[in-house]
């Protein structure tokens, strides 16, 4: 994901969500974010970042959606195992 902070470019950047869940930002370390909606991830940051910078903004975007595996079964031309892969 993109985290693009106003006014501080050195935090700004692209960010990996690990498979842990866990996002590693600056003065922050790990802040867990599995399974949060971009809105969720902006409140917590927003909340988080509250104690180290006086009013944070900044703008969160996805970057490249993960890859979803998904199986199929039943009467379908096709059944079996298909990779969604995100955009």
């Amino acid at each position: 994901m993109n985290i693009t902070f106003v006014g501080i470019n050195e935090f700004s950047g692209d960010y990996f969500v690990g498979p842990d869940g866990m996002i590693s930002l600056p003065e922050l370390r790990g802040v867990y974010v599995l399974d949060m909606t971009i809105d969720e991830i902006y409140l917590l940051l927003i909340k988080k970042f509250s104690r180290v910078l006086n009013n944070p903004n900044l703008f969160i975007s996805i970057r490249k959606y993960r890859p979803v595996q998904i199986f199929i079964k039943g009467e379908v031309k096709r059944p079996g195992l298909y990779t969604i892969l995100g955009t």
